[in-house]
């Protein structure tokens, strides 16, 4: 099953990840996919931290994809599936 991660829980409330987000997702993925919805909080500041929480590195061992505030080298060594992916993009809305 493909997995997606949403870390983007933002210690700056103003900025916070909207409750439905997980819900907004989950409905336009195909089949099989599964979200997890981290309420871990995340830096959104500049490129995001330099090191994940213990439960993002957990999650995205099985990821496809992976959704954050920049990305830190120990996210991409967590995350095998992301190795033979292109190289993450980056977008400013």
């Amino acid at each position: 099953m493909a997995h997606v991660v949403l870390d983007l829980n933002d210690l700056r409330p103003i900025f916070g990840r909207p409750e439905w987000l997980g819900d907004e997702v989950r409905d336009v993925l195909p089949a099989g996919w599964s979200v997890a919805v981290l309420d871990t909080p995340a830096e959104g500041t500049g490129d995001g931290s330099s090191a994940a929480h213990p439960q993002v590195l957990a999650e995205v061992a099985d990821a496809r994809v992976y959704m954050g505030f920049g990305i830190s080298p120990d996210v991409l060594t967590a995350g095998p599936g992301f190795t033979d992916r292109p190289w993450p993009r980056r977008s400013w809305g």
